[in-house]
């Protein structure tokens, strides 16, 4: 059975913004929402070369400006639909973030408002885009949950900013569903696969 959502209208959602309207004019608004193991999963955007490189700005070139950018006319709808959330980010390393000077995933989605909960994190130092599928499916491997108490009879949002082959967020899933979530959901900037 395929689950149906009704897409909001953006139009009425969109508003001023200190941010290029070419830049955001271009990124293809997908709005897909689906499920993942029984949990809501919503990709706002397509992957394609526009949202690459933008993200490549942010995340390689270190432009924090950019975070903004792609949420920030959805802000409005995304405060409503998830209000009383907290946000669980997909672990980075903390290399990166140290050498990024910010972690991009929780910059993306600061505008929402709501408190993060950094409680996932990696045993070790591994870069996703670095593994391959199979690699991949054995992520689970390499995470911890810190503190899961903290996640009991809360609504979850996890936030990430590409789903690939799902790895990552169905460990979140599993290591976060033991300590009793009230909810989880899921938040994604877009999806791809490994051939794209």
């Amino acid at each position: 059975m395929c689950f149906k959502e009704k897409q909001p209208n953006f139009n009425d959602l969109i508003r001023d913004t200190n941010v290029c309207n070419k830049c955001f004019r271009d990124l293809d608004v997908k709005f897909n929402v689906s499920k993942i193991a029984g949990v809501t999963y919503i990709s706002v955007f397509n992957y394609d070369e526009h949202f690459k490189t933008l993200l490549f700005h942010l995340k390689g070139l270190k432009d924090i400006v950019l975070a903004p950018l792609f949420l920030e006319r959805f802000i409005p709808y995304f405060k409503v639909r998830f209000i009383n959330y907290y946000l669980v980010p997909a672990p980075s390393t903390i290399e990166s973030d140290k050498e990024r000077g910010f972690n991009h995933v929780i910059e993306i989605f600061k505008p929402l408002q709501r408190p993060f909960l950094r409680l996932i994190t990696k045993k070790v130092a591994f870069k996703q885009s670095d593994l391959n599928y199979a690699l991949r499916q054995k992520v689970k491997d390499k995470l911890v949950i810190n503190n899961g108490n903290k996640v009991k009879g809360k609504n979850i949002l996890i936030v990430d900013d590409i789903k690939t082959t799902g790895a990552t967020i169905m460990a979140m899933i599993n290591l976060i569903k033991p300590y009793n979530p009230r909810k989880i959901a899921i938040l994604t900037l877009a999806e791809t696969s490994l051939s794209e």
